[in-house]
Protein backbone atom coordinates (compact mmCIF):
# COMPACT_ATOMS: atom_id res chain seq x y z
CA UNK A 1 0.00 0.00 0.00
CA UNK A 2 3.01 2.51 0.84
CA UNK A 3 4.17 1.60 -2.21
CA UNK A 4 1.13 2.86 -4.32
CA UNK A 5 0.73 5.88 -2.14
CA UNK A 6 4.25 6.61 -3.42
CA UNK A 7 3.85 6.24 -6.65
CA UNK A 8 0.81 8.31 -7.13
CA UNK A 9 2.57 11.38 -4.94
CA UNK A 10 5.31 10.77 -7.52
CA UNK A 11 2.73 10.59 -10.52
CA UNK A 12 1.23 14.08 -9.32
CA UNK A 13 4.58 15.47 -8.35
CA UNK A 14 6.43 14.88 -11.65
CA UNK A 15 3.19 15.86 -14.06
CA UNK A 16 2.71 19.41 -12.32
CA UNK A 17 6.26 19.99 -12.97
CA UNK A 18 5.85 18.94 -16.54
CA UNK A 19 2.79 21.15 -16.93
CA UNK A 20 2.47 23.80 -19.39
CA UNK A 21 1.28 27.35 -18.97
CA UNK A 22 -2.43 27.27 -20.63
CA UNK A 23 -3.94 30.40 -21.62
CA UNK A 24 -7.42 31.15 -22.27
CA UNK A 25 -8.84 33.51 -24.62
CA UNK A 26 -11.93 34.97 -23.95
CA UNK A 27 -14.30 36.64 -26.95
CA UNK A 28 -17.53 38.34 -27.09
CA UNK A 29 -20.59 36.51 -28.53
CA UNK A 30 -21.88 38.59 -31.12
CA UNK A 31 -25.01 36.12 -31.69
CA UNK A 32 -28.13 37.88 -32.19
CA UNK A 33 -31.28 36.36 -32.57
CA UNK A 34 -32.56 38.03 -35.88
CA UNK A 35 -35.44 40.67 -35.76
CA UNK A 36 -36.43 38.94 -32.45
CA UNK A 37 -35.75 42.74 -30.29
CA UNK A 38 -35.47 44.81 -33.62
CA UNK A 39 -36.28 45.61 -37.32
CA UNK A 40 -33.90 44.36 -39.98
CA UNK A 41 -33.05 47.93 -40.61
CA UNK A 42 -32.41 48.10 -36.87
CA UNK A 43 -30.10 45.06 -37.18
CA UNK A 44 -28.55 46.20 -40.31
CA UNK A 45 -27.74 49.58 -38.94
CA UNK A 46 -26.11 47.74 -35.17
CA UNK A 47 -24.07 45.56 -37.24
CA UNK A 48 -22.56 48.15 -39.97
CA UNK A 49 -21.50 50.08 -36.56
CA UNK A 50 -20.53 47.17 -34.77
CA UNK A 51 -17.85 46.42 -37.86
CA UNK A 52 -16.85 50.40 -37.98
CA UNK A 53 -16.07 50.13 -33.67
CA UNK A 54 -13.77 47.15 -34.50
CA UNK A 55 -12.18 48.16 -37.44
CA UNK A 56 -11.50 51.05 -35.83
CA UNK A 57 -10.38 49.58 -32.67
CA UNK A 58 -7.94 46.77 -34.58
CA UNK A 59 -6.42 50.02 -36.65
CA UNK A 60 -5.79 51.83 -33.69
CA UNK A 61 -4.18 48.97 -31.48
CA UNK A 62 -2.28 47.73 -34.63
CA UNK A 63 1.39 48.99 -33.22
CA UNK A 64 0.85 48.44 -29.36
CA UNK A 65 2.74 44.73 -28.23
CA UNK A 66 0.78 41.85 -29.90
CA UNK A 67 -0.82 40.87 -26.45
CA UNK A 68 -2.39 44.42 -26.35
CA UNK A 69 -3.85 44.44 -30.28
CA UNK A 70 -7.45 44.23 -30.62
CA UNK A 71 -8.79 40.82 -32.22
CA UNK A 72 -12.36 40.79 -33.68
CA UNK A 73 -13.49 37.49 -36.01
CA UNK A 74 -15.62 38.98 -38.40
CA UNK A 75 -17.72 35.45 -38.42
CA UNK A 76 -21.23 36.62 -39.30
CA UNK A 77 -23.00 35.76 -42.59
CA UNK A 78 -25.70 38.92 -41.57
CA UNK A 79 -22.82 41.06 -41.50
CA UNK A 80 -21.37 40.32 -44.51
CA UNK A 81 -24.62 41.10 -46.23
CA UNK A 82 -25.01 44.01 -44.46
CA UNK A 83 -21.71 45.32 -45.05
CA UNK A 84 -21.72 45.08 -48.93
CA UNK A 85 -24.51 46.75 -49.61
Amino acid sequence: MRKLITSIVIFFVMGSLTAQQKKIYLAPDDHTDYMWTATEEEYRKAFLEMLDYYIELNEKTASNPYHSQSKWNYDGVSFQFSSRE
